[in-house]
């Protein structure tokens, strides 16, 4: 088994967080949200004037991860469009406060940082932004054009939010991983008072909270982090359909 899997299997939903020693560098998580790549990369090396992109039939493989802040920055992400955002609340006066938009969770409280994924609402708005931040339309028109007609069909459907949101879980499962790599205690959340989050975070008009991670020390009692319930998973053989 290799070491990935081992914390992978190691790994819980945090139901406390631990108050002794340092805080866990949360550092490498964050590079692996932001490096959401898929689609096109580009690699500038030195001083270049404009910009420089390598395509393989639209697929290139990243550079080597880096550590947990740093894998959810690097997570694949459709076309490499990234319409989401990572508020990352470390302020304790803040962190204090967000049991109080979560339900009354308390481990949230406990952690050391929190993650907030906001997406956009807009996909049209974000692939456009993606193409002009990547002048796309001087250097690779016929991307450019996938990109906006991919985006018109799926916000013509109804689906904008929603695909949106879908790539902010994809950069959510990097950090997840890259926790336990790392072994930073680490909980998703969903339970939380939208508006009242957004609010305390600020969120714009244009954005929406989508889901919650939250980070922090392991606790003394074991326990206490499993919230006494043993890691449980579906037989493979029940999982894996085989085909």
């Amino acid at each position: 088994m290799s070491s990935f899997t081992k914390n992978l299997s190691w790994r819980r939903a945090a139901k406390a967080f631990g108050s002794e020693g340092e805080n866990p560098n949360i550092e490498p998580i964050l590079e692996a949200i932001h490096m959401c790549v898929c689609g096109v990369f580009c690699i500038c090396v030195g001083h270049t004037p404009t910009p420089c992109f390598h395509f393989a039939c639209f697929t290139l493989t990243p550079p080597s991860l880096f550590i947990p802040y740093f894998i959810t920055f690097r997570a694949p992400s459709s076309f490499g469009i990234q319409p989401y955002t990572v508020k990352v609340v470390t302020k304790p006066e803040l962190i204090q406060q967000l049991p109080g938009v979560c339900y009354g969770q308390a481990h949230v409280g406990q952690a050391s940082a929190v993650l907030v994924f906001v997406a956009k609402k807009d996909c049209v708005a974000a692939g456009d932004k993606f193409i002009a931040l990547r002048q796309l339309k001087q250097y690779a028109p016929p991307y450019a054009e996938m990109i906006e007609g991919s985006m018109s069909g799926i916000k013509a459907s109804g689906g904008s939010k929603e695909w949106c949101k879908r790539q902010a879980y994809i950069a959510l499962g990097f950090g997840l991983a890259a926790a336990a790599e790392h072994k930073v205690a680490s909980c998703p959340m969903e339970g939380f008072n939208g508006e009242g989050l957004g609010k305390l975070v600020g969120v714009k008009d244009d954005e929406e909270v989508c889901v919650v991670l939250a980070l922090g020390r392991m606790p003394a009692d074991d326990a206490a982090y499993t919230g006494g319930y043993p890691q449980w998973r579906h037989d493979k053989s029940a999982f894996f359909e085989r085909i």
